[in-house]
């Protein structure tokens, strides 16, 4: 089979480069067009950030501090209903309420008396809520936090490679993809992500990367492909972080080999120490 010319090969270059363009350009326009037709940025802002243990008021807006509220007053009812639980909280700010609605609120002040005020909601700021859609981009993320003492780990994918949470059991390898989440940021701004929890066990392997691991090519253009990505990890597993990560790399830099690095490849390893042995009495 006759290869393609260089000049064919330049000419699908900039084709993909201009589907690319267009595909940025019109999921903006899409979210733009979704975003206006809803009228999602004349819903109300949150008039205040609170702790969800304690009910006490961390941050107030202008509209909330004028009304009379102020950081350290607990919370303790609203429309004349006892404080409800975040999630519902939330759903009444974004969908039952618009701005210039009052909001009665009832809280208890640090000196133990009580406050109820009326709060006038302020609507959204279009340029901050909806500032990936307004310059026409659009980003995925992914964040996780991980307690060190309770080896607790927290979460959410915005549209990124789900990270891998490799654990062994006996001889074999159990592995679980972290795809809790939502969207990439920017697509929808009315996107709404889930929040997931797991606890790490000693010995477990987690792997966050970019899809230039993953997607690691030959010059043939045969992607290195998390399968292979998965296999080379489980070798190493008994290593420390840093030596997953760099046989990681190696593996696929053997198998890519000539040809050229044609994406970022980002790799972020967590191993979780195996617990120490008792002493031999």
């Amino acid at each position: 089979m006759q290869k393609p010319s260089t000049n064919t090969r330049l000419l699908y270059a900039l084709l993909g480069l201009y589907i690319v363009v267009s595909m940025t350009y019109y999921a903006a326009n899409i979210a733009g067009f979704v975003d206006d037709y809803f009228d999602l940025h004349h819903r109300p802002e949150a008039p205040f950030n609170f702790d969800i243990d304690s009910l006490k008021i961390t941050t107030v807006r202008p509209e909330a501090k004028n009304a009379g509220l102020d950081p350290g007053d607990t919370l303790d009812t609203v429309e004349g209903k006892p404080f409800p639980g975040e999630a519902d909280w939330l759903t009444m700010i974004r969908s039952g309420l618009h701005p210039g609605d009052p909001l009665p609120i009832t809280v208890r002040q640090p000196d133990g008396r009580y406050r109820s005020v009326d709060i006038h909601l302020a609507g959204q700021n279009r340029a901050s809520a909806s500032s990936f859609s307004e310059w026409g981009g659009i980003m995925s993320l992914y964040g996780l936090t991980y307690n060190v003492a309770t080896r607790e780990l927290v979460y959410v994918n915005a549209g990124h490679n789900a990270p891998f949470l490799v654990r062994q059991a006996g001889d074999q390898f159990q592995v679980q993809r972290l795809e809790a989440g939502g969207p990439v940021v920017g697509l929808l701004s009315f996107a709404t992500y889930e929040e997931q929890r797991l606890v790490l066990e000693p010995g477990d392997l987690l792997l966050t990367y970019t899809d230039g691991i993953s997607e690691a090519m030959t010059v043939d253009d045969e992607e290195w492909g998390e399968e292979r990505m998965l296999a080379a990890a489980q070798t190493q597993h008994d290593g420390t972080a840093q030596e997953v990560l760099e046989h990681l790399f190696a593996e696929a830099d053997r198998f890519t080999g000539k040809a050229p690095q044609h994406d970022d490849m980002t790799l972020l390893v967590l191993k979780l120490q195996d617990e120490p042995k008792p002493p031999v009495q």
